[in-house]
């Protein structure tokens, strides 16, 4: 197994660490997991089969149709409650497409409080797998920043998380981590200097009113 650590060098960004675990989860794995993401293939569920989580993801997909681009979160059976979540993204998506589902899925996350994160492709086509991981690490690694606040509390991010990687497939974690810095650097600061901007127009209103300011 191989760790990638990745803190972004800026104010209040936590650290997510990154493990690639080079085989299949399994039901101990899972056991320690408090939530696992997963991204199938639209159509066909047959790739489930071998997934400890794969009998109660079934029944939910049974019970209630996914609609396309939706997310199915399923609150499996066990002593943690590990929360599965589940995408089907189509054999012909394109990469930006797989991002948007990546983005669902991490949204998904925010209801539930996770440390520990399972990150898994049903895809079996070794290209499409690959993508499949990109996207959901690329949207993960974006929760991982604080954008700055002017008013109320602090943006909390993504506290500090494992993100364990199940799969076997070709994956560059430093080109990704590179990406993920530069992306969240650029949103940080088109966020603070949106944030000065307003700050610094009101500040001046209230000088031209002789108001003093909040």
């Amino acid at each position: 197994m191989a760790a990638v650590p990745f803190a972004p060098d800026m104010p209040g960004a936590p650290s997510t660490r990154i493990v690639r675990v080079n085989r299949s989860l399994g039901a101990r794995d899972l056991a320690r997991l408090d939530a696992v993401i997963v991204m199938g293939t639209a159509g066909k569920t047959t790739d489930l089969k071998s997934q400890p989580f794969a009998s109660e993801l079934r029944r939910s997909l049974a019970r209630r149709r996914l609609e396309s681009s939706a997310v199915r979160t399923v609150r499996l059976a066990g002593r943690r409650g590990t929360v599965c979540f589940y995408a089907a993204a189509k054999p012909e998506a394109s990469m930006f497409e797989r991002l948007q589902l990546a983005g669902r899925l991490g949204r998904a996350l925010e209801e539930f409080p996770a440390r520990r994160l399972g990150v898994v492709t049903l895809a079996t086509d070794p290209a499409q797998a690959s993508r499949n991981l990109e996207a959901l690490i690329a949207a993960l690694w974006a929760r991982a920043y604080r954008l700055p606040r002017f008013k109320g509390t602090a943006d909390r991010g993504a506290d500090g998380q494992e993100l364990r990687v199940f799969s076997q497939h070709a994956l560059n974690l430093n080109r990704l981590a590179a990406e993920a810095r530069g992306n969240g650097l650029a949103r940080w600061l088109t966020a603070l200097w949106a944030g000065l901007i307003v700050a610094s127009t009101v500040t001046t209103g209230l000088k031209v009113e002789g108001l003093p300011p909040s």
